[in-house]
């Protein structure tokens, strides 16, 4: 039977009775009790609240605020009520990160997050293919890491001396791509070509 508190019940007499008593954020407690025929008995619970760890990492780190309040930087790890918390990451020139999460007494609740450049985090976001001018179809990359800093897209361009059929401005040199960009996915054909010189 689900009561609220400070509620009267009605219970059989001489039998055994156990009483459980909860409430979000706070450890359960249960009591027995048996009255006799006519009895009374006033029954309190007196309840502590369910404290669960939360560790919080996060690269680069970030100031924490729990439920908007601030409680430092990371690296941390916080003794919080077993209720929903409203965890948020900040840091200057990163996207926000929000976590809803739930602590617990049972284990503790590690958050890792990466956080991402504003633009690394738009780009993310960005649609992988498109269809551009005149039909040419498109796929995006991005030259650099996941945190939008550090390019990947280093090689070597141009043919070296002993390549058969090499011309001879086809010098090699050291290509470094820094931005993201989107490329066709075919050769263009020369109706698109000539489509699209009318418009240079």
């Amino acid at each position: 039977m689900a009561t609220n508190a400070a509620s009267s019940l009605s219970l059989a007499a001489g039998k055994k009775h156990v009483l459980q008593y909860e409430k979000p954020g706070y450890i359960p407690q249960s009591q027995e009790v048996s009255l006799k025929l006519n009895e009374q008995a006033e029954i309190s619970f007196q309840l502590e609240k369910e404290i669960g760890e939360v560790v919080i990492r996060s690269a680069p780190p970030a100031d924490i605020f729990i439920n908007g309040k601030s409680m430092g930087a990371t690296p941390q790890t916080l003794r919080l009520q077993a209720l929903p918390q409203k965890i948020t990451l900040r840091r200057s020139g990163y996207r926000t990160a929000e976590l809803l999460v739930m602590p617990t007494a049972i284990a503790p609740l590690l958050i890792d997050e990466q956080l991402k450049t504003e633009l690394a985090a738009r780009l993310s976001q960005t649609t992988p293919f498109l269809t551009a001018a005149v039909g040419i179809k498109m796929k995006f990359f991005d030259p650099r890491d996941q945190s939008g800093t550090q390019s990947t897209g280093r090689f070597t361009m141009g043919a070296p001396n002993n390549e058969k059929f090499r011309r001879a401005n086809e010098f090699q040199r050291q290509v470094n791509l820094t931005k993201p960009f989107y490329v066709s996915t075919t050769e263009i054909t020369e109706e698109q070509f000539a489509t699209i010189n009318k418009f240079t």
